[in-house]
């Protein structure tokens, strides 16, 4: 009785060092590759609205597909922070205002008949990325140590100042 339980044992110990650790490890590998391709596509995205001054909606398109081309979801927030000068308070002189655009606000101008949105010298274009689903490593975790696990594990913040402007 005794020697049947620990051959349990055992293959139990075994089918975990065998099979769950190392698909763990390529599970969490594929997130770090997901990782990587969503930090790319964001890193091209603004430097070029950056040194374009415009954001097109061939662009976004190409974006989206990009980041989704990792077979998760994400949660894509577009900031834009408007450069302006304004009377100062009181009268004298002028002060620096930004006025803040978000993302439906920029989607809608995409998605009108022109498809751009653009920028002036001194704005600044910010995106944050952050995927939505539980990806596979994180499914295998929580079943491993018996808990639930954030699904937040991919996250990608990323902008600048636009270096010129689009007209």
């Amino acid at each position: 009785m005794g020697d049947s339980i620990s051959i349990i044992f055992t293959v139990v110990v075994a089918v975990l060092l065998m099979f769950l650790f190392p698909m763990l490890d390529i599970s969490e590998r594929q997130d770090d590759l997901s990782y990587m391709a969503v930090y790319t596509a964001t890193v091209d995205l603004v430097d070029a609205v950056r040194n374009t001054g415009v954001l097109t909606l061939e662009m976004y398109n190409s974006y989206m597909n990009q980041i989704y081309g990792t077979l998760n979801t994400y949660d894509v927030t577009l900031e834009h922070r408007e450069y302006k000068v304004v009377p100062a308070t009181g009268g004298n002189g002028t002060e620096v205002v930004y006025l803040y655009h978000y993302s439906s606000e920029i989607e809608k101008a995409l998605n009108a008949p022109e498809g751009i949105y653009p920028f002036n010298k001194g704005d600044y274009f910010y995106i944050s990325v952050k995927n939505t689903n539980k990806t596979q490593a994180t499914m295998i975790k929580q079943s491993l140590y018996g808990t639930v696990i954030e699904t937040f594990k991919i996250g990608v913040p990323y902008g600048g100042q636009i270096k010129t402007s689009y007209r």
